[in-house]
């Protein structure tokens, strides 16, 4: 540190008299760079000095915050909303996802130490928000730096994922795999939920069924599999050969010979696709049969066993 940097934080007034030539409200984490200093340091200097109404300490989200933040991101692909003082009047909510009436308040170790909070703060913090319906979840700085408390935090993730829904991980790699497919932007829209490793879409206007007994939540779109997905024949079925980005159109014997579960060879089907290679949707007189997966010069079948056919029906 230098000798300026040092005689700026020895009076209140040669602090103040920083703090103004700024030209803003700077924030702890603007102080802590430009005075070398830890964030713990500047609000000790803050405090001391009775300097709270010159320095933005609201809008302060620490990195160990935001990387909170990130998991929870990683997990969970619904609504949050943070550091909001609405939804608990005169009091801040870090992290609040209503659809699970959940909070969650990551409590600095100097922030939220005697210095600052009341003995009973959390406690009526935690009571103000069960008044409203909200559970609050307490994560203090020290257990975040534990790198085994941290991991268990991780771990015990239920209470925040929706049990069925798709992580933002896994919407992306799931669009990716859809994108291979056809184009599907129309679905970016749509819900979609995991019933053991059967990835099924939600009817539209439906966002979960989360406490909801159901039969069937939606249209079977894939299964997933170890680090990728394999499109479901029900998905197959609401396809027309326009839709997606690869098909072929075979003659009857070669139809016949996929219902049955042979392989394809490429040049025994008609198709306008340039580039035959992974998924393809295989017809028969513009109506979808299921699914191929091409490679090289063969279509290999993944018609369903339990639906294939002997040689002898017709069609």
């Amino acid at each position: 540190r230098t000798d300026e940097q040092i005689n700026i934080v020895s009076s209140a007034d040669n602090m103040l008299s920083y703090i103004k030539k700024l030209g803003y409200k700077p924030t702890i984490s603007d102080l802590s760079n430009l005075l070398s200093l830890n964030r713990a340091s500047i609000g000790v200097y803050i405090h001391k000095y009775k300097l709270e109404e010159y320095v933005d300490i609201n809008s302060a989200v620490s990195n160990k915050e935001k990387e909170l933040r990130t998991f929870i991101e990683s997990i969970y692909s619904g609504n949050i909303i943070y550091n909001s003082r609405i939804v608990i009047p005169g009091q801040e909510l870090d992290i609040y996802i209503p659809e699970k009436q959940l909070a969650i308040e990551f409590n600095g170790n100097y922030w939220h130490s005697d210095i600052f909070k009341d003995k009973k703060y959390h406690q009526q913090k935690t009571i103000n928000c069960y008044k409203n319906k909200i559970r609050l979840i307490h994560i203090f700085e020290y257990e975040w730096d534990n790198l085994e408390l941290q991991d268990k935090i991780k771990k015990n993730k239920k209470d925040i994922r929706s049990k069925n829904t798709l992580s933002k991980a896994e919407s992306k790699e799931f669009f990716s795999f859809l994108d291979d497919i056809f184009d599907s932007k129309a679905y970016t829209s749509r819900h979609f939920e995991y019933f053991g490793d059967e990835l099924y879409m939600l009817p539209e206007g439906i966002d979960t069924t989360d406490g909801i007994k159901v039969v069937r939540a939606g249209l079977h779109i894939a299964t997933r599999k170890k680090n990728r997905y394999e499109p479901a024949h029900s998905f197959a079925m609401s396809l027309k050969p326009g839709d997606v980005k690869r098909y072929v159109e075979c003659d009857k014997e070669t139809a016949l010979k996929y219902l049955h579960g042979e392989t394809i060879n490429i040049t025994d089907v008609a198709t306008d696709s340039t580039n035959l290679k992974g998924w393809v949707l295989v017809t028969y007189m513009g109506c979808s049969l299921g699914w191929g997966k091409a490679s090289g010069n063969v279509i290999k079948n993944h018609y369903p066993k339990g639906l294939r056919i002997n040689l002898d029906n017709k069609i």
